[in-house]
């Protein structure tokens, strides 16, 4: 795991996440309110893990088959 993860709002990181398990593509992701910076929220989307600013919880998703 890398030891820069993208730190992003907790609200960010529920949207990233709804749209990673709903399929749907980056730039559609992009187009909803995100608040972070596009470089950071496409680092995180294609990590698969970040760092929730509130809380400090690391949130990994799993691979898909």
């Amino acid at each position: 795991m890398p030891d820069n993860l993208p730190v992003i709002p907790e609200d960010v990181s529920e949207w990233l996440t709804w749209c990673k398990m709903s399929h749907h593509s980056l730039k559609d992701a992009l187009d909803g309110e995100t608040r972070v910076s596009e470089d950071v929220f496409a680092r995180a989307w294609a990590l698969g893990v970040w760092q929730v600013e509130e809380t400090g919880e690391i949130v990994k998703l799993e691979a898909e088959d």
